[in-house]
């Protein structure tokens, strides 16, 4: 059709008030064609260039429960973070003291993240789904609103002891609801990603461009983003894991997983 790769994906790109396959209607937020333009000059600049742009939901949706919740506690002047949320990594830690702290003022020093603990952290949900960062992210942000406006008349000092807790649930609708227009998501992210290949077919260059809307921390985002990068080339191009009936005859040593020289070259 005399159509490049990118311009069928750049026309059929999702954009704002479209509906997507589910019925859901993309809301103002929707940049995929965004990345795309991001992209366009280096994928055209290079014949031997492949191209693929994707979505991707955050939070469980499609009408599953899914709570955050966020339990301040002041003791010991400072401002213990609480949630049983798990960090893999991914820097939830850091996201919440920032938020915290931006809220209310309080520095960073003054403001620890708990571990996750049963006994005295509230439940918010598995770290699946991209979702704790907005999910907890937000019950975290509700609680430090009520902690300031209590530092607004009062130290930190003063405050000792009190407790200040904050939930945030995402309302979704199941797959196949009957409505015109359901809402499976509370958000979406998007991206879309070129891989530059030299003459001899080895990887030269990868770019790669993502709307993930506000950045937290966006040292953090770029970790991400370059860790999905060597997972996806690994995933690519060196991993293998055979089965035997349905059972691992390799050793994990020798799955091919790329080692951090091979990472930083």
């Amino acid at each position: 059709m005399g159509i490049s790769p990118w311009e069928i994906r750049y026309r059929n790109a999702l954009e704002p008030g479209v509906a997507m396959p589910t019925g859901q209607i993309a809301d103002a937020g929707t940049a995929i064609k965004e990345t795309l333009l991001a992209v366009k000059d280096i994928y055209e600049a290079n014949p031997l260039a492949g191209i693929a742009c994707c979505l991707k939901n955050t939070g469980l949706g499609v009408g599953v429960p899914d709570t955050g919740r966020t339990l301040l506690k002041v003791e010991g002047g400072k401002v213990h973070v609480l949630t049983s949320a798990a960090c893999l990594g991914q820097g939830l830690a850091t996201v919440m003291i920032q938020m915290v702290s931006e809220i209310t003022g309080v520095s960073g020093e003054l403001i620890k993240a708990g571990a996750p603990d049963t006994a005295v952290t509230p439940d918010a949900g598995t770290s699946t789904a991209s979702r704790q960062t907005l999910f907890t992210g937000e019950a975290t942000r509700r609680a430090a609103l009520a902690l300031a406006g209590e530092l607004k008349d009062r130290s930190l000092e003063e405050l000792e002891g009190r407790e200040f807790y904050g939930e945030y649930t995402g309302i979704t609708d199941p797959l196949n609801a009957p409505k015109e227009n359901p809402l499976n998501h509370v958000a979406y992210s998007y991206a879309t990603q070129v891989v530059v290949l030299d003459e001899k077919g080895k990887v030269k260059k990868i770019v790669a461009a993502h709307d993930i809307g506000r950045a937290i921390n966006p040292t953090a985002i770029e970790g991400q983003v370059e860790g999905g990068i060597a997972m996806g080339l690994g995933y690519a191009l060196k991993e293998d894991f055979p089965l035997r009936d349905g059972v691992p005859v390799v050793r994990y040593a020798t799955l091919g997983l790329f080692r951090l020289r091979i990472c930083l070259r």
